[in-house]
């Protein structure tokens, strides 16, 4: 005897508990794949977006494109910058971004072609008069440390003369940065061989993170022996972000991929960076000063680089053994 039977419950009851059964399981059914497409779209949840930073601030290692065949720019794509420029089309007066965010470089004066130098694996680079060249590129967020909070920056660099022409302050020239009076971040500088500072500091080559005012800035450095017409990978990382060792940050400075003196706190001089509409610039910085020179390979990661990381970087471009 079946169960409808057996406690004598009438037909047409069982056909209105059986539509509301069916009505209730596709009302989970619809509820369900609501839930499923949210997770999959990512929609209202966080997600990280093909061309971005993670908040954690480590690079998200990517497959350059199948047609990009020189190992040293595979190695810098890989690592997802905001900015790269391989600065070897000096004939032209734009230096196209190779990262796909559109941070594109435009050679000034663009009525004078720059002359090219060329980097230890054979590529072009370009060579900076010390007078009047530079190459700009348009404020961004991605170029500031404010976005997500930390930054790495990364350029090879020949100088052609210990004493430069065209210097500023104690003695020295900015190779690049970001920044101009009242809205200064971040620089990387080299001194003349012969300076003002006391001790003299010949041919030191420092990093610097400011506040938007200026001022003294927190910076790292190497001081060492420099040669006319040596290449030179310089890197620089700032981390603005909070830690156990580092409450206020720090900024560190890498000499052909290897890490010299210490992580220096952002609290040296009370730094907390911010983001300005200033132009970043390589060769110069606020046109006050021009490197003299050649300079190559420049990209700007808004993520930390670890030390195994830019060693990788600097065995890419020196693996032939041309230097």
């Amino acid at each position: 005897m079946s169960i409808v039977r057996a406690l004598r419950i009438p037909k047409d009851t069982v056909g209105r508990w059986a539509g509301r059964r069916l009505v209730v399981f596709i009302g989970l059914a619809l509820i369900a794949g609501s839930i499923l497409g949210i997770v999959l779209s990512g929609s209202g949840l966080p997600k990280v977006v093909a061309g971005a930073a993670s908040s954690s601030c480590e690079p998200r290692s990517v497959q350059p494109s199948g047609h990009m065949t020189d190992s040293y720019d595979r190695q810098v794509l890989s690592f997802n910058p905001s900015l790269y420029l391989t600065l070897g089309n000096h004939t032209s007066a734009v230096e196209p971004d190779l990262s796909g965010d559109g941070n594109n470089g435009f050679y000034e004066p663009s009525s004078d072609p720059s002359n090219f130098a060329v980097l230890p694996n054979g590529d072009s680079a370009t060579v900076f008069n010390g007078t009047n060249e530079y190459v700009q590129v348009p404020s961004t967020a991605s170029l500031s440390i404010a976005d997500t909070g930390c930054l790495t920056v990364e350029a090879w660099v020949k100088p052609t003369v210990l004493q430069f022409p065209h210097d500023q302050g104690s003695g020295y020239v900015y190779i690049l940065g970001k920044g101009v009076t009242g809205k200064q971040e971040y620089a990387l500088r080299m001194y003349s061989y012969s300076n003002s500072e006391i001790p003299q500091r010949p041919n030191r080559i420092s990093a610097y993170v400011f506040n938007l005012a200026g001022g003294k800035g927190s910076g790292a450095y190497f001081q060492d022996k420099v040669s006319p017409g040596d290449w030179i990978m310089v890197t620089f990382v700032i981390d603005s972000r909070p830690s156990t060792g580092f409450p206020d940050g720090y900024i560190a400075i890498y000499k052909n991929g290897q890490l010299r003196g210490p992580w220096v706190s952002l609290a040296q001089f009370k730094v907390t960076p911010e983001a300005s509409d200033a132009p970043f610039r390589i060769g110069t910085r606020d046109l006050e000063s021009f490197f003299d020179g050649a300079i190559g390979k420049v990209a700007v990661y808004n993520s930390v680089l670890s030390a195994q990381d830019i060693l990788a970087t600097y065995n890419a471009m020196v693996s032939s053994g041309n230097l």
